[in-house]
């Protein structure tokens, strides 16, 4: 797969409800008996198990969200597991930032120091960080990393398509991350779009260039150009002169929450 980028831009979120209906009371003089159920210990196993299922589906209901389209499967150790589909990135955030320093040491000199402060000025260097390649789903959309940080944890894994570049004292490094969404000319429908990443010694503006160039060819060889069309084009792009013996630039797109798909 060639290297890319996504989130479409960022989206609104909007809710909707309705009035919500009262029932009366019931008269308060007709108090009415339980009937004594058996217990655990009295049941069937099946019965026990579905049991759970549904205290699971009424939990689930009450909170707001449903068990619908979970499968539940028993495993060769005897325990159940729950069966899903490859999960689908949802929200985004996009980031960038550089590290200069001369401490280094051992055949990888910038991990614990340049590559460092890079992700401290990124905000990311309390997590531990995944990376893959960059197919962007039309449900991703970006949202600021402001607004992403109350749910930081410190440990938590962070998924993410980065472009990282290191460098020594003089040398120009440049990283960056660029995003590209395609959608069907007659009804405007999203397809979905694409990441790319630049690592090299360009400047910004050549960088940019660099990622614009690979992104639409990525469409073109995907794409009839007559149906299809390209939209929401968005660079992010870090260049830094490394004044100090190890330089470490960095760009990424970093996923911060999923969609489960329900298993038909």
């Amino acid at each position: 797969m060639p290297r890319h980028r996504a989130t479409p831009g960022p989206t609104s979120n909007t809710r909707t409800g309705g009035r919500k209906g009262t029932m009366p009371e019931p008269p308060a003089d007709l108090p009415k008996e339980e009937e004594p159920q058996p217990t655990d210990e009295e049941q069937p196993a099946d019965t026990k198990e579905d049991n759970a299922n549904g205290k699971r589906s009424a939990e689930g209901e009450a909170s707001g969200g449903t068990m619908v389209g979970l499968k539940r499967q028993k495993m060769a150790s005897g325990r159940h597991g729950l069966v899903v589909v490859p999960r689908i990135p949802y929200q985004y955030f996009v980031t960038k930032g550089f590290g200069d320093t001369d401490e280094g040491a051992g055949s990888d000199p910038y991990e614990t120091g340049s590559y460092d402060m890079a992700l401290e000025m990124a905000k990311i260097h309390q997590f531990n960080i995944l990376q893959y390649t960059s197919v962007l789903p039309p449900e991703a959309h970006e949202t600021p990393l402001e607004n992403a940080e109350p749910n930081f944890m410190h440990g938590a894994v962070l998924e993410t398509i980065m472009s990282v570049m290191h460098g020594t004292k003089g040398d120009r490094i440049c990283a960056g991350i660029g995003r590209i969404h395609v959608r069907r000319k007659k009804d405007k429908f999203v397809i979905g779009g694409y990441a790319a990443e630049y690592k090299g010694h360009a400047c910004a503006a050549d960088a940019t260039k660099s990622l614009q160039d690979d992104l639409r060819g990525i469409v073109e060889r995907r794409y009839d150009t007559n149906e299809y069309e390209s939209f929401g084009e968005d660079y992010t792009v870090q260049e830094h002169e490394v004044k100090k013996g190890y330089g470490t630039v960095l760009a990424a797109i970093c996923f911060t929450s999923y969609i489960m798909p329900e298993i038909v």
